[in-house]
């Protein structure tokens, strides 16, 4: 079970990140399926952003030097922009839920 609570005891983050299963392709099924968060090459702005640090930020560094690094090839690094939480919530649990789906079902 997939699950993302924000409580008055969370930390307040603007960037975090999580790993999904699957590598590029399996963060490929979480992008496919997101409508308000959009997916950028670099985070930063007003606006919510995803990015795949494998295939954009550290691109020119092999899987090797990645992995050394705690940048595994699942990894997806989310930028909070000014949406509503409801909204990006509703947006991102359905993606990172289906591909989950996915990949159980290979």
């Amino acid at each position: 079970m997939l699950s993302m609570e924000v409580t008055n005891s969370a930390p307040q983050c603007a960037v975090f990140s999580f790993i999904v299963v699957g590598g590029p392709e399996g963060a490929t099924r979480v992008f496919n399926k997101l409508s308000v968060i959009k997916i950028a090459p670099s985070l930063g702005g007003v606006t919510t952003t995803v990015s795949h640090p494998a295939s954009t930020s550290h691109v020119s560094l092999g899987v090797s030097e990645r992995e050394r690094l705690g940048i595994p090839d699942g990894l997806i690094r989310i930028s909070v922009g000014v949406e509503y939480m409801e909204d990006l919530s509703n947006d991102l649990l359905p993606a990172v839920r289906e591909a989950a789906t996915t990949v159980c079902q290979m």
